[in-house]
């Protein structure tokens, strides 16, 4: 993989990047990247473990008799209309809109079969019930009175769970996604700090900048330094020979 820089004379020149830089530029701000996780993990890990009430389901089962399959799929959106969830607001005496209701209601079909589940989704395992099955109820009548289709036919109605168990289980993912989204936050913040530095950590760095060999070892500099330093020695030499000229 390249990457591009300049020369000490203004040209663009390429360099490598290797493993081993990659590597040593990680090593030397590790601790950005453990930062970032810990920020990120906190923050997930608030988030999952919020207080959230437990949900519960129950479900009913009806066969939709019909043998048309664009009515059968009318049938089916038909279920969770406004017309329908009034209907079963008033019955219960439901303190919600239509729309808060219709998105408590699931319609779904068992195996591309005839037979249809209707599910509502409640607080209170018993009302979650009472909802699934006043949604059949009012829906054969809707069905009856719009349509004049009769083919609602049901086969289970819904009962309350003696031990109902919450569907909506806390999940973990949200904290692993945020843990990941840590370290690479942390990485990525790394790099942009490295480029950002302009100093100068290896002599092969330094011949890249210079275009000469160097020998011995060197301490940590930076380019501006060393540009300002050649820049004022070509000066001097220039000036050097226009006297010795004179």
């Amino acid at each position: 993989m390249n990457d591009e820089s300049f020369t000490s004379d203004g040209k663009m020149a390429v360099r490598e990047i290797n493993l081993k830089e990659t590597y040593g530029v990680l090593q030397r701000r590790w601790w950005i990247i453990l930062v970032s996780i810990i920020i990120c993990g906190v923050l997930g890990g608030l988030y999952v473990s919020r207080p959230k009430p437990d949900v519960y389901a129950s479900s009913a089962r009806i066969i939709l008799s019909s043998s048309e399959i664009n009515m059968r799929g009318t049938m089916l959106v038909m279920i969770r209309e406004p017309i329908v969830m009034e209907r079963v607001i008033k019955e219960l005496g439901l303190r919600q809109s239509p729309e808060s209701l219709r998105k408590q209601i699931s319609v779904t079909s068992v195996d591309n079969s005839f037979v249809t589940l209707v599910t509502a989704f409640h607080e209170h395992p018993g009302l979650a019930a009472h909802i699934s099955n006043a949604v059949v109820e009012a829906f054969k009548q809707v069905a009856a009175e719009r349509l004049k289709f009769h083919g609602v036919i049901l086969l289970s109605g819904a009962k309350e769970d003696p031990n109902p168990v919450p569907v909506n289980k806390p999940s973990y993912a949200g904290l692993y996604i945020a843990l990941l989204a840590g370290a690479i936050a942390g990485v990525g913040l790394i790099y942009v700090m490295d480029s950002l530095d302009g100093s100068i950590r290896s002599a092969r760095e330094l011949e890249r900048l210079l275009g000469l060999p160097v020998l011995g070892q060197m301490d940590c500099v930076r380019k501006r330094e060393i540009l300002r330093t050649m820049k004022s020695e070509t000066i001097g030499h220039g000036g050097s020979g226009e006297s010795l000229g004179t």
